[in-house]
Order: C-alpha cells, then sequence, then structure tokens
C-alpha cells in the first residue's frame, strides 16, 4: 500500500491512502482525492496502481504534473518522489519503505483519522509540526552543491531532483568497462542520497566505500577518478 503525504502552505499537513487501482486528482468534488484550489484542474491527474507499483498521469491539466522539479506526462513512482501539482506538495510513500511508527501515524490507525470532506476514503490530518519524522524543508534542496575538486571545473545544483554521474549522464566522466552512468544524487523529499550502481567501479564517500548514504554538507564524494565536494550555500 502507497500514501500521498499533501502539503500546502498555511494549511494541515494530510496522510493519503491510495486504493484502488484509479484515483483521480483534481478540484471537482467528484475527485478520488480532492485539492480544492483555483491551481489544480477539476481533472488534474490520476495514479494507477497495480498494488506493486503507482504511475502518476497528467490528465491535460493546466498547470502541469511535476515529479522531483521536472514536468512528466507519465511517470512510475518511486518511494519519496515529490509531486507539485498547482500549489500543492505531494509526497509518495512507500509503507514498506518506513518504520512501524511512520506506519502507524500515517495509516490513520490514531485518532486523528478523520474522514475527508472532499472524498469517501480516509485522510489524516496533522497540526502544524507533527509530521517532524518526514518534515520537509521546502528551500533545503535548493541551497545544496556539488563541486569538483580534483583540478577539473565544474559545479552542479541537483535541486529537488536527481543528477546522474558517469558515462552519458549529468555529469559525464570516462570510465572503462561501461557506457552508463555508475551513480545518482537524489532527493528523497528531506535530505540528498547517494546511489552506486555499479558493482564494477567504486563511490566512496568520505573514503568509503558505498551503496547508498545520506550526504552532509562538507562531504567529499569520488566516482571512478573524480573528485567532489558536497556543499550547502545559502541563496
Amino acid at each position: 500500500m502507497a500514501l500521498l503525504v499533501i502539503r500546502r502552505p498555511g494549511t494541515e499537513d494530510r496522510v493519503f491512502r491510495i486504493r484502488g487501482q484509479r484515483v483521480t486528482i483534481g478540484r471537482d468534488e467528484s475527485a478520488g482525492l480532492v485539492l480544492p484550489n483555483i491551481s489544480v484542474s477539476r481533472q488534474h491527474a490520476c495514479l494507477i496502481t497495480d498494488g506493486r507499483s503507482c504511475e502518476i498521469v497528467d490528465l491535460d491539466s493546466t498547470n502541469g504534473v511535476k515529479v522531483n522539479g521536472e514536468p512528466t506526462k507519465r511517470k512510475a513512482l518511486e518511494h519519496r518522489d515529490v509531486l507539485r501539482i498547482g500549489k500543492y506538495r505531494l509526497e509518495y510513500c512507500d509503507e514498506s519503505k518506513v518504520d512501524l511508527l511512520q506506519v502507524i501515524r500515517l495509516a490513520g490507525l490514531t485518532t486523528k483519522a478523520t474522514q475527508s470532506l472532499h472524498s469517501t476514503m480516509n485522510t489524516v490530518c496533522f497540526q502544524p509540526g507533527e509530521l517532524e519524522a518526514i518534515a520537509v524543508d521546502e528551500q533545503a534542496s535548493q541551497h545544496a552543491v556539488l563541486r569538483r575538486i580534483d583540478g577539473q571545473a565544474g559545479e552542479w545544483r541537483p535541486g529537488d531532483g536527481r543528477i546522474t554521474i558517469g558515462p552519458g549522464g549529468d555529469i559525464p566522466l570516462e570510465l572503462m568497462l561501461t557506457s552508463q552512468p555508475i551513480a545518482e544524487i537524489r532527493w528523497d523529499g528531506r535530505q540528498h542520497l547517494l546511489r552506486s550502481s555499479s558493482w564494477a567501479h567504486q563511490v566512496e564517500v568520505n573514503g568509503e566505500r558505498i551503496q547508498e548514504t545520506v550526504l552532509q554538507p562538507g562531504s567529499t564524494i569520488r566516482v571512478g577518478d573524480a573528485s567532489f565536494e558536497f556543499l550547502h550555500e545559502a541563496e
């Protein structure tokens, strides 16, 4: 089962449980998930799921759909992908990948479980500050900078999307035995993660080989023969 954590400035956080094979999202009261704001089309998008995977599909909306900062018409969602629909920020969560406490809170197994005024599906409302475990600093992702420090020039800002590193990637590197990127930096809704997708080539953070790790300001990253520093710079 999957969830959407719904955030809009000035309103309570809500958690929406995705049920059924197709859930429409829009401002019309007939939608499965109603987002009542003029920035949202009446039938803006829909979620299509088979119980194992979930896709977001733009229903020719006026303002479009973004996933991790990138406009999209149709995309399979991954845990902690961030959707932008009008003024709303929605974080997609796979319940199998969050801890038990989060599952209890997010699934509505508390006295705060309520019936949505606009939907027949259960939602959960939280006062501001009550979702610290998955709280999002909307500006934090924009402060991140990846800077090359091995004598080569280069600076990249991953933002709230993702950048790939290696042959054919956003940061191209020449590597033997592969023609594909071997690492990526991805915003998961709370923090930037560095993930390695290669066993043949080492990806290191602060001198230690990793498969996936949270990047902290000041981290030194090595991919193949290239070295980078991960920083946060205020705008």
